[in-house]
């Protein structure tokens, strides 16, 4: 018999940079990747994609998921990114799109690392690694945008692996009436 996708019921702190996992928080759910912090000294966070975030958090934010059992796929997935032009912009977005960033060096979600949900400070997570592109100086380090030429995906999706894919999770995410009428 064959499971698939064959998922793995672990604690937060037993997954790798890079994966994917379901997460439940206060009354909702969401689909999630680890996030690494890769200066010296740096923490593991939970980098929620949607399409439900936890409380005081209105999107992609890094957050101490510490403690939390979740439902893992690894880096068993694919990103899927959007193929039509008005789908892309070459400069960033306002906060409230939940896009991705490519350059030449990789692949990125965007994210917020402020501790406090009002302010903004954006730093990129590497789809591939998750490590968190980030500078190192002296003990401390510091969040960067990755360099050179850049273009911003205001839609994307992520799927299984499987020959027949099946939607993990879209941005923009469906409106709740679409969902149910599927």
């Amino acid at each position: 018999m064959q499971i698939v996708p064959a998922p793995r019921i672990t604690r937060f702190a037993q997954l790798n940079s890079g994966d994917l996992f379901f997460w439940r928080h206060g009354l909702g759910a969401c689909v999630a990747i680890v996030a690494e912090d890769p200066t010296p000294g740096g923490e593991k966070f939970a980098l929620p994609l949607g399409p439900e975030f936890p409380v005081d958090v209105t999107g992609p934010t890094l957050i101490n998921a510490n403690g939390t059992t979740v439902v893992s796929f690894g880096k068993e997935y694919v990103l899927r990114l959007p193929v039509r032009p008005k789908e892309w912009l070459d400069t960033s977005p306002p906060r409230d799109t939940h896009c991705i960033l490519v350059t030449e060096q990789g692949t990125y979600f965007r994210a917020n690392f402020s501790r406090q949900p009002v302010l903004f400070s954006p730093c990129y997570v590497d789809v591939v690694t998750g490590l968190i592109c980030a500078r190192s100086s002296g003990s401390a380090g510091q969040f960067v945008t990755p360099s050179g030429t850049q273009a911003f995906a205001l839609q994307w999706e992520i799927v299984t692996t499987e020959s027949n894919p099946r939607a993990i999770l879209r941005y923009p995410y469906p409106s709740p009436s679409a969902a149910t009428a599927s």
